[in-house]
């Protein structure tokens, strides 16, 4: 893979857990992306999206 694709990777799910859109992650959003990576089973949750997208091994 690419640098640059790994980049925009990064970003795309970045996106999803700076909620504020403010362009760094708050101490709520991380404690928030943490919990519900590991307890919501709402695929679209922002926290699912920790470690990558949903779904994708």
């Amino acid at each position: 893979m690419g640098t640059d694709l790994l980049v925009m990777k990064i970003g795309h799910g970045f996106d999803h857990l700076d909620t504020d859109g403010d362009g760094s992650l708050s101490a709520e959003e991380f404690v928030r992306a943490l919990t519900e990576f590991w307890s919501s089973t709402a695929p679209d949750a922002p926290g699912n999206w920790w470690m990558g997208r949903p779904g994708r091994p």
